[in-house]
């Protein structure tokens, strides 16, 4: 849920900071520009979760490896 909340804040300061009245109008007329921006914001999202899963990974092999015993 707090990953969740992070992303939501994230794509609104997104929307306030770099969207201006003019990109929303082109956003009306090319509705599939909105799903393109999303989709960015989302693969940046999933890259930073693939590196927390992959830190997790070797934090624990070094756990069990006796490394941080």
């Amino acid at each position: 849920a707090e990953d969740q909340a992070k992303y939501e804040a994230q794509f609104n300061k997104f929307l306030q900071d770099y969207i201006q009245e003019d990109a929303f109008e082109r956003l009306k007329l090319d509705p599939k520009a909105f799903f393109i921006m999303k989709a960015a914001l989302l693969w940046e999202r999933a890259t930073a979760l693939n590196a927390k899963v992959e830190q997790m990974k070797k934090q624990s092999c070094d756990t069990v490896s006796g490394v941080n015993t």
